[in-house]
């Protein structure tokens, strides 16, 4: 593994699994804002690559897709490649976004190199307590509109809402609530909760930021899971659709999906 401090990009075979690489940049001071979706010890970065597998922490930090900066690797037909780590290219088709999920049909990567970031100084988790869904929808789009970009975010219905209050000692008739993930240096995470605060005291929402030791890892068990991430994906159309049918456009994107593996495979079959 070779590390650039200066550019904030590590190198990496991807035979390296992510947990390794985690763990020697956090005794850098430094962390790969890439949380998988799914859970394995033993997952590396040719599987993560070759499958797209979602990141928790997308709304900050982005896919894997986009967290990918270059590499080197071998195409399909045997031919080896290298694609160079650049801030800009105006070089045509983006070749790390044709690899990156194509499970192997176009090439892979032997060894690539991704961005990293500097540790937060702090990290917490919010709640936006509310009466309907629909001001769920409001205070989100009030929040990414404005570039607060949490780590990671949720809507939780009431049941859910109880189920997470009492694991934390609270008692609450909230029918939903926002659950969001903030991380930053400790002053601009202190402004961001004043302005989502202050944001909210006209619509009279309502706002409870845990404390208590031991908070963050607790929270991070019960609402980093993947029926919470499906959630965040399905509420993010509903922000800037509106009017619109999201479960007939949600029909088709899939649909879309089928059909492009299914290309592919053929493709592949064809090589």
């Amino acid at each position: 593994m070779e590390i650039n401090k200066i550019s904030q990009i590590i190198t990496v075979s991807t035979g390296t699994t992510l947990a390794a690489c985690e763990a020697m940049l956090l005794s850098e001071g430094f962390y790969s804002g890439y949380k998988p979706v799914e859970e394995d010890a033993s997952l590396t970065y040719a599987r993560v690559l070759a499958e797209r597998i979602p990141n928790y922490y997308f709304l900050q930090h982005g896919g894997i897709e986009d967290l990918c900066v270059g590499g080197e690797g071998v195409t399909s037909s045997g031919q080896e490649f290298t694609l160079k780590s650049a801030p800009r290219s105006a070089t045509g088709p983006d070749l790390r976004r044709m690899l990156v999920g194509s499970d192997g049909i176009f090439g892979h990567f032997k060894n690539v190199t991704v961005r990293i970031f500097p540790l937060p100084q702090k990290t917490a988790w919010g709640f936006c307590l509310l009466d309907h869904v629909s001001e769920a929808s409001e205070f989100l789009r009030n929040m990414l509109t404005s570039f607060i970009r949490p780590l990671f975010l949720c809507v939780i219905d009431q049941e859910e809402t109880e189920t997470i209050m009492t694991e934390l000692g609270q008692k609450t008739t909230d029918k939903v609530a926002v659950a969001f993930k903030l991380a930053d240096l400790s002053a601009l995470l202190e402004a961001k909760k004043e302005a989502l605060v202050h944001m909210g005291e006209e619509l009279k929402h309502r706002f409870y930021w845990p404390t208590r030791l031991g908070t963050t890892e607790k929270l991070d068990e019960l609402l980093l899971k993947p029926k919470f991430f499906k959630q965040t994906f399905r509420k993010n159309a509903e922000l800037f659709l509106h009017g619109a049918d999201v479960e007939n456009l949600a029909e088709k994107r899939l649909k879309r999906e089928l059909e492009n593996m299914a290309q592919l495979k053929r493709l592949k079959i064809a090589g």
